[in-house]
């Protein structure tokens, strides 16, 4: 008796060479159902995120800043 091919499995053998042929391509799954988001809206995360990539040097400026304003008080006395 011969296996007929259904709807669904034609669906199914389509959706999965796709995806594979997606992640050959891209290296990764693509997500195509993403709502797209606007720059406008505040992300905190993405902000910090930003804050991480900045050098340390302008940390360590305000704190040698701080740290020299009682010694710049005693000069001015």
């Amino acid at each position: 008796m011969k296996k007929r091919i259904t709807q669904d499995d034609y669906i199914k053998a389509n959706r999965k060479a796709s995806r594979e042929a997606e992640i050959e391509m891209y290296g990764h799954p693509i997500c195509h159902t993403r709502v797209h988001q606007s720059k406008k809206v505040y992300n905190r995360k993405k902000i910090k995120a930003t804050d991480k990539k900045l050098p340390l040097s302008s940390c360590t400026s305000r704190q040698n800043v701080i740290q020299s304003v009682p010694v710049l008080r005693l000069l001015n006395q």
